[in-house]
């Protein structure tokens, strides 16, 4: 017991001073990493919906993750090699987790050979916390940002961070910087309005996210990023499409797009621990939703026993 006890502590001390990051509290992995996992829907594209029912295929760890991660704020985005997810440090306004998904040209010689992490003869996807750089920082230019929910997208040549506006239909945008390894306003359009909604909007439920990496500007002003709003207290979200004008710069913003079919999210767990789905583009093409799912809370009926199978795995028990 004294042994393992010691390990703990000296892991905690490698990981602050190697990684320069808050070391997770004490309990040990065995209490504090096992909190979530991400639940991806299966997408029907005739019915413009993701159905949320439980299968092996259907799940991720999200490993490596401190005590103090906040699983109910979390945005995702794929960057055209790997797909990765980022929460907000609990209590922060400012701070960021970085994950990555596990990939074989990450972790190794990309002529090399990962077994991979199988359960019930389905490959799990694995999210691992980004050594070099597990939090990104982000100043705060405006008192107007609504904080508690954001997006991410990648758009061929960097992230971008979207937040609401506290008082006004807009969005608020931000970049990726490497040099100051952190986002930064956006100076061409950090304000972005969005137009032409319908009345019955939810501004607390939204996502954000883009569908192919083209930079021309197109000849009918829609580009590829769509904003996805709720519909009331439903499970059906609007979509907009943002507009940019190619002669006027000053002609800019999301625009409702009345004849698009609203998307749907069937059959969600009760254990999910975000009201925001998290949307992505892959290197295909194809549309992806993930919400968080709180591991204690998960039922018969929603992956038990990939859960107990999860907390052997995470615990090195297989």
């Amino acid at each position: 017991m004294q042994i393992n006890r010691f390990r703990r502590l000296l892991y905690v001390t490698l990981l602050f001073f190697v990684f320069g990051c808050t070391p997770p509290e004490e309990g040990g992995v065995e209490n504090q990493i096992p909190a979530s996992t991400l639940k991806e829907g299966d997408y029907n594209a005739s019915a413009n919906s993701f159905d949320f029912t439980f299968s092996p295929q259907s799940v991720a760890a999200v490993i490596d993750a401190p005590s103090n991660t906040d699983y109910s704020r979390g945005a995702m985005a794929h960057d055209g090699v790997k797909e990765n997810l980022f929460y907000f440090r609990e209590g922060s306004s400012d701070t960021f987790l970085y994950w990555f998904q596990r990939d074989t040209s990450i972790e190794v010689d990309p002529n090399a050979e990962v077994d991979p992490i199988t359960f019930e003869g389905a490959e799990v996807n694995v999210y691992k916390l980004h050594e070099n750089r597990p939090m990104i920082t982000l100043p705060s230019p405006a008192a107007d940002i609504d904080r508690r929910y954001f997006s991410t997208v990648y758009d061929g040549a960097s992230y971008k961070l979207f937040f609401l506006s506290r008082t006004e239909l807009k969005l608020y945008q931000f970049i990726y910087n490497d040099v100051e390894r952190g986002f930064i306003l956006e100076e061409g359009e950090p304000e972005i309005p969005i137009r032409l909604a319908p009345a019955d909007i939810n501004m607390n439920r939204w996502a954000l996210v883009v569908d192919d990496y083209s930079g021309s500007c197109p000849s009918d002003g829609f580009t590829a990023y769509i904003l996805y709003i709720a519909k009331g207290n439903t499970n059906e979200f609007y979509s907009f499409r943002l507009f940019q004008n190619c002669t006027d710069e000053n002609d800019v913003g999301f625009d409702f797009l009345s004849t698009a079919p609203r998307l749907k999210f069937n059959n969600l767990p009760p254990s999910i621990l975000q009201d925001n789905p998290m949307l992505l583009h892959d290197k295909s093409g194809n549309l992806q939703a993930f919400f968080t799912r709180s591991l204690s809370e998960a039922g018969n009926d929603d992956g038990v026993v990939f859960v107990d199978w999860l907390r052997d795995y995470i615990n090195g028990r297989l």
